[in-house]
């Protein structure tokens, strides 16, 4: 009876896992199209050591990935106005540090500022 046990949860296990790797994979791909969103796009210059400023626009950039990727999931937008409306969210962000440090605030500060400023007509 434990090896049916053992089988059964090995099983429940693999089939588990592979929906997270799909469902990370997909989250992924979401993001990497985002980013690509935002070549191109013209960024505030940020403020910090040059160690700070190099992370922090690494962190700037999959954060404004996420917000684009998260609301074109959830709705039908104008993609354009969107990167516009996110964009103009977060010029005023420009110390190296808060993207380092407040990234979760960040994201939902500059998420519900983009979303007035999109519905406003950006």
């Amino acid at each position: 009876m434990a090896d049916q046990d053992r089988a059964a949860f090995e099983a429940t296990r693999a089939e588990f896992l592979g929906q997270m790797r799909a469902e990370h994979e997909a989250r992924e791909a979401a993001r990497a199209e985002a980013r690509r969103l935002f070549e191109g796009v013209t960024l505030p210059e940020l403020q910090g050591s040059p160690r700070q400023v190099a992370w922090a626009k690494d962190i700037r950039l999959d954060i404004l990935a996420e917000i684009v990727a998260e609301v074109r999931a959830q709705a039908e937008v104008d993609t354009d106005r969107l990167v516009a409306a996110v964009v103009k969210a977060a010029r005023p962000h420009r110390s190296a540090a808060a993207w380092i440090n407040l990234r979760g605030f960040l994201k939902t500060k500059i998420g519900n500022d983009a979303g007035q400023i999109y519905r406003a007509g950006a």
